[in-house]
Protein backbone atom coordinates (compact mmCIF):
# COMPACT_ATOMS: atom_id res chain seq x y z
CA UNK A 1 0.00 0.00 0.00
CA UNK A 2 2.74 2.49 -0.68
CA UNK A 3 2.00 5.55 -2.62
CA UNK A 4 4.32 7.00 -5.06
CA UNK A 5 4.19 10.40 -5.83
CA UNK A 6 4.23 10.74 -9.99
CA UNK A 7 5.99 14.21 -11.42
CA UNK A 8 5.91 14.24 -15.16
CA UNK A 9 7.29 16.87 -16.77
CA UNK A 10 7.31 17.29 -20.64
CA UNK A 11 10.41 19.80 -21.79
CA UNK A 12 11.06 21.11 -25.46
CA UNK A 13 14.69 21.83 -25.30
CA UNK A 14 15.03 24.43 -27.88
CA UNK A 15 17.28 23.86 -30.93
CA UNK A 16 19.02 20.21 -29.94
CA UNK A 17 15.69 18.39 -31.12
CA UNK A 18 15.55 16.62 -28.09
CA UNK A 19 12.33 16.01 -26.18
CA UNK A 20 11.58 14.67 -23.03
CA UNK A 21 8.76 13.27 -21.13
CA UNK A 22 10.04 11.88 -17.63
CA UNK A 23 8.93 11.08 -14.35
CA UNK A 24 9.96 10.46 -10.67
CA UNK A 25 8.22 8.26 -8.39
CA UNK A 26 9.26 9.12 -4.38
CA UNK A 27 12.14 6.90 -4.58
CA UNK A 28 13.69 9.13 -7.66
CA UNK A 29 13.17 6.54 -10.44
CA UNK A 30 12.48 7.52 -14.35
CA UNK A 31 9.67 6.29 -15.50
CA UNK A 32 9.39 7.05 -19.04
CA UNK A 33 12.26 8.81 -20.73
CA UNK A 34 11.82 9.68 -24.72
CA UNK A 35 13.96 11.31 -27.27
CA UNK A 36 15.03 10.79 -30.70
CA UNK A 37 18.75 10.78 -30.28
CA UNK A 38 19.36 9.42 -26.97
CA UNK A 39 17.94 6.13 -25.93
CA UNK A 40 17.38 5.83 -22.09
CA UNK A 41 15.18 3.02 -20.72
CA UNK A 42 13.81 2.49 -17.25
CA UNK A 43 16.83 1.05 -15.80
CA UNK A 44 18.77 4.91 -16.61
CA UNK A 45 18.04 7.44 -13.80
CA UNK A 46 16.81 10.62 -14.00
CA UNK A 47 19.86 12.88 -13.35
CA UNK A 48 22.03 10.64 -15.77
CA UNK A 49 19.86 11.25 -18.28
CA UNK A 50 19.32 15.28 -17.71
CA UNK A 51 22.57 15.43 -17.45
CA UNK A 52 22.77 13.86 -21.23
CA UNK A 53 20.01 16.08 -22.10
CA UNK A 54 21.36 19.96 -20.60
CA UNK A 55 24.83 18.51 -22.77
CA UNK A 56 22.83 18.30 -25.70
CA UNK A 57 20.99 21.51 -24.92
CA UNK A 58 24.34 23.39 -24.24
CA UNK A 59 25.46 22.26 -27.86
CA UNK A 60 28.34 20.83 -26.52
CA UNK A 61 29.76 24.53 -24.71
CA UNK A 62 33.41 23.54 -23.61
CA UNK A 63 33.66 23.80 -20.09
CA UNK A 64 29.78 24.09 -19.51
CA UNK A 65 29.37 23.60 -15.77
CA UNK A 66 26.55 24.55 -13.12
CA UNK A 67 28.70 26.64 -11.33
CA UNK A 68 29.35 30.09 -12.95
CA UNK A 69 32.54 32.42 -12.36
CA UNK A 70 30.96 36.17 -11.66
CA UNK A 71 33.31 38.98 -11.58
CA UNK A 72 31.95 42.11 -10.90
CA UNK A 73 34.15 44.90 -12.80
CA UNK A 74 34.51 48.65 -11.28
CA UNK A 75 32.79 47.64 -7.95
CA UNK A 76 31.48 51.22 -6.77
CA UNK A 77 28.64 50.03 -4.75
CA UNK A 78 28.71 47.00 -1.67
CA UNK A 79 28.33 43.36 -3.64
CA UNK A 80 27.11 41.00 -1.18
CA UNK A 81 25.76 37.36 -1.39
CA UNK A 82 21.92 38.65 -1.50
CA UNK A 83 22.73 41.26 -4.33
CA UNK A 84 24.55 38.54 -6.18
CA UNK A 85 21.51 36.01 -4.93
CA UNK A 86 18.80 38.78 -6.15
CA UNK A 87 20.41 39.36 -9.65
CA UNK A 88 20.70 35.03 -10.52
CA UNK A 89 17.69 33.53 -8.93
CA UNK A 90 15.51 34.43 -11.26
CA UNK A 91 17.11 32.46 -13.96
CA UNK A 92 17.35 29.32 -12.34
CA UNK A 93 17.83 27.87 -8.72
CA UNK A 94 20.93 29.26 -6.78
CA UNK A 95 22.46 26.48 -4.56
CA UNK A 96 25.55 28.60 -2.71
CA UNK A 97 27.49 31.49 -3.39
CA UNK A 98 31.11 32.49 -2.41
CA UNK A 99 32.39 35.89 -2.71
CA UNK A 100 36.24 35.03 -2.53
CA UNK A 101 38.40 38.26 -3.82
CA UNK A 102 37.49 41.75 -3.48
CA UNK A 103 39.64 44.50 -4.80
CA UNK A 104 39.29 48.20 -5.73
CA UNK A 105 38.92 46.89 -9.85
CA UNK A 106 36.81 43.65 -9.23
CA UNK A 107 34.99 41.52 -7.28
CA UNK A 108 35.33 37.74 -7.51
CA UNK A 109 32.23 35.33 -7.17
CA UNK A 110 31.56 31.94 -7.57
CA UNK A 111 27.73 31.15 -8.12
CA UNK A 112 26.58 26.99 -7.68
CA UNK A 113 23.32 26.17 -9.62
CA UNK A 114 20.96 23.22 -9.56
CA UNK A 115 22.04 22.37 -12.84
CA UNK A 116 23.82 23.42 -16.33
CA UNK A 117 20.87 24.60 -18.32
CA UNK A 118 20.21 26.96 -14.85
CA UNK A 119 23.55 28.53 -15.15
CA UNK A 120 23.55 28.80 -18.66
CA UNK A 121 19.92 30.86 -18.31
CA UNK A 122 21.63 32.63 -16.07
CA UNK A 123 25.00 33.20 -17.77
CA UNK A 124 23.08 34.56 -21.33
CA UNK A 125 20.44 36.65 -19.24
CA UNK A 126 23.11 38.77 -17.05
CA UNK A 127 26.30 38.62 -19.00
CA UNK A 128 27.77 42.13 -19.78
CA UNK A 129 25.01 43.79 -17.37
CA UNK A 130 25.16 46.63 -15.16
CA UNK A 131 24.09 45.81 -11.69
CA UNK A 132 24.43 49.13 -10.80
CA UNK A 133 24.06 52.05 -13.70
CA UNK A 134 27.53 52.85 -15.31
CA UNK A 135 29.50 50.18 -13.04
CA UNK A 136 29.43 46.79 -11.17
CA UNK A 137 29.61 45.23 -14.57
CA UNK A 138 28.78 41.34 -14.63
CA UNK A 139 31.58 39.34 -16.39
CA UNK A 140 30.68 35.79 -16.24
CA UNK A 141 31.79 33.00 -17.55
CA UNK A 142 31.68 28.89 -16.68
CA UNK A 143 34.13 27.91 -13.65
CA UNK A 144 36.08 25.02 -13.16
CA UNK A 145 34.76 24.31 -9.93
CA UNK A 146 31.94 21.73 -9.56
CA UNK A 147 30.38 22.39 -6.32
CA UNK A 148 31.59 25.35 -3.54
CA UNK A 149 31.82 24.95 0.29
CA UNK A 150 30.00 26.92 2.54
CA UNK A 151 30.60 26.92 6.35
CA UNK A 152 28.82 29.68 7.35
CA UNK A 153 26.04 32.39 5.99
CA UNK A 154 27.11 35.95 5.54
CA UNK A 155 27.60 38.36 3.24
CA UNK A 156 30.60 36.63 1.43
CA UNK A 157 29.29 33.18 1.55
CA UNK A 158 25.90 31.74 1.38
CA UNK A 159 24.48 28.04 1.17
CA UNK A 160 20.50 28.35 0.14
CA UNK A 161 20.42 24.77 0.79
CA UNK A 162 20.85 24.56 3.91
CA UNK A 163 18.03 25.20 6.78
CA UNK A 164 20.00 24.55 9.32
CA UNK A 165 20.45 27.21 11.87
CA UNK A 166 24.25 26.37 13.28
CA UNK A 167 24.91 28.08 9.66
CA UNK A 168 23.63 31.32 9.39
CA UNK A 169 25.19 33.87 11.15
Amino acid sequence: ATAYFLAALAADLGSSGINAEYGVDNHGFLIRFISPELNYGPAQDLPSAMAAITAAKSGGKPGANHVLEVNILKPMYPITTEVLHTIASPHGRVLRIVIHNRNEAKVESLIEFDSVMSADNCMEAINGADVYAGCCTLDVSYSKAQSLNVFKNDDDTFDYTDVNPAIAA
